[in-house]
């Protein structure tokens, strides 16, 4: 349904995209962080580390181009 739900909000507009992209990414970031928090193996660590800084600047990107439209 989550699913269902921002596809639909994200095709409102080009902000409504952006404010969706902008939820997926603070969904994502909290869910690794439960992840990291949640292992104490390296290797899953680094892997969910990595994504972890993808989605943070994938944040700072849509924050930017939100920013920018409003």
């Amino acid at each position: 349904q989550l699913y269902t739900d921002l596809v639909r909000q994200g095709q409102l507009s080009l902000i409504d995209a952006c404010l969706v992209g902008r939820a997926i990414e603070e969904l994502d970031i909290s869910d690794l962080l439960l992840a990291i928090d949640g292992t104490d193996k390296a290797d899953l660590e680094r892997v969910y580390t990595n994504l972890l800084n993808g989605s943070q600047n994938h944040l700072e990107a849509f924050n930017f181009h939100i920013d920018s439209l409003q």
